[in-house]
């Protein structure tokens, strides 16, 4: 370059520097056409190569063409310099408030950009915020829901066979009002005595009398049924306790116990108008046994398949109260969880409302530690091959077809993949035992030497 373009600045005038550009290329683009075709020409001669005086001959050219190759480029920089401190002088303007990430040290544009990214990475940051915590309650809340209702249903469904459990004792006792038993609960000597309706009659009498002890709910009892399974994960502790707390509330001992023994009395007192029917049943066997014991026997067994039968109704109508009252509760449940749902949603909404104009992106960030980074970079890039949007490890052209392989047969791999084979091929100790399903190939690259030291370098 001559001295006139290597000293001039990009602060020298357009017009001084079009000049010297001009200038330039009258001098020097003559003899720079002329020199590339004399060298083109000259290797255009060389077709094949098949000795070594052949190489060497190709190599002598080769080293010429380099020089005047290097020859050309200085006298082209001659005629470009100036044009290029035009370029960059027509260029500070626009680098001023250029978007490309290389003028970032004087784009005022770069500068409100990365403040701009900030602002919306610190958004970002909140509409998570928001959003887990929208997340998190609506967790919280459809838990609540849930341990609401099992708490409710529990406590009703535990009413309820409190109270079965109570009449099938009530049934049990009076099945017991047969000669069988009363023939059982006699002491021997009592047994030898000739067996009279009299003796019968007062022990049934004294054993009806047992039927006066008033039912009660017993504290324990209760309390057991307010114990629910529940997700710690989703639901605190002291919110489940306060919930255990409300449904008790709800359900509080006394008030439950007077409506448990209300009911309750109302079985017994059912059951006690069917005493003078036993009675008389039990007499009515006992008479008939002396004549027909078979038909004694089958009016016993039909006395308890009737009392069976009016058990199994108080049963089959008990589960019908469950099943509505689980329907009832399941449907307010529904109700809780989808206004929770709504309330999830609002909130996420009302978060992303301010990101419009952001567009997101995800960057990986390295956290392990240093002997984790070969199994991380394995998974990464398994991860990745079993994607069906992965391009490949093969380069392709700007159309997407696959380029052909080198004059050597190797394939043209993508420049990620083949600074990562040519480094493994170089630098590393190749054992194909380890790596099954490649191989190391010698490739020869010439170059030409310029063996002979010399003034000035020989050119075309």
């Amino acid at each position: 370059m001559s001295e006139q373009t290597k000293d001039l600045q990009p602060s020298g005038s357009v017009n001084e520097l079009l000049r010297i550009s001009l200038s330039s290329a009258e001098q020097n683009f003559p003899q720079m056409e002329d020199k590339a075709k004399r060298a083109s020409v000259a290797l255009s001669a060389i077709v094949k190569i098949e000795t070594d005086e052949q190489d060497a001959e190709a190599e002598k050219l080769m080293v010429k063409v380099r020089n005047t190759y290097d020859l050309i480029v200085g006298m082209r920089k001659e005629i470009t310099a100036p044009l290029d401190n035009i370029k960059v002088m027509a260029m500070k303007p626009e680098k001023m408030i250029s978007s490309a990430a290389a003028d970032s040290d004087i784009s005022q544009y770069l500068r409100v950009k990365s403040l701009r990214d900030g602002f919306a990475n610190e958004k970002i940051r909140k509409q998570k915020e928001a959003e887990q915590k929208a997340l998190k309650e609506r967790n919280e809340k459809e838990e609540s829901a849930r341990v609401a209702a099992a708490l409710k249903e529990r406590v009703f469904n535990s009413v309820v066979s409190a109270l079965i459990l109570f009449e099938e004792g009530v049934k049990s006792f009076f099945s017991a009002f047969t000669l069988a038993t009363y023939r059982a609960q006699l002491s021997d000597l009592v047994k030898d005595d000739p067996e009279t309706w009299e003796a019968i009659a007062q022990w049934f009498d004294s054993r009806a009398l047992k039927m006066s002890a008033k039912p009660n709910l017993k504290r324990e009892v209760y309390d057991s049924w307010f114990v629910v399974a529940y997700d710690s994960a989703k639901l605190p502790e002291d919110s489940y306790n306060k919930l255990v707390a409300e449904a008790k509330e709800n359900n509080d001992y006394e008030p439950t116990n007077a409506e448990y023994i209300r009911q309750a009395e109302d079985i017994k007192r059912v059951w006690m108008e069917k005493i003078p029917t036993y009675r008389s049943d039990l007499q009515q066997i006992f008479e008939l046994e002396k004549t027909n014991k078979e038909a004694a026997d089958e009016m016993a067994r039909k006395q308890k398949e009737d009392a069976d039968k009016a058990f199994q109704e108080s049963v089959d109508k008990a589960e019908v109260k469950m099943q509505e009252n689980a329907e009832e509760v399941q449907q307010e449940q529904q109700q809780n969880v989808m206004s929770a749902t709504f309330e999830q949603q609002v909130a996420t909404q009302a978060a992303a409302a301010n990101l419009s104009g952001v567009r997101m992106t995800n960057k990986v960030i390295i956290t392990a530690p240093q002997e984790q980074i070969v199994e991380i970079f394995a998974r990464v890039l398994f991860a990745c091959f079993s994607n069906a949007k992965f391009p490949g490890y093969l380069k392709r052209d700007k159309k997407g077809n696959l380029l052909e392989p080198d004059v050597n047969g190797i394939p043209i791999y993508a420049d990620w993949a083949d600074t990562i084979l040519e480094f493994y091929a170089n630098y590393c100790k190749h054992n194909p035992a380890e790596v099954p399903g490649i191989e190391i190939k010698e490739v020869a690259s010439t170059s030409a030497r310029d063996k002979k030291a010399k003034p000035a370098p020989e050119t075309l």
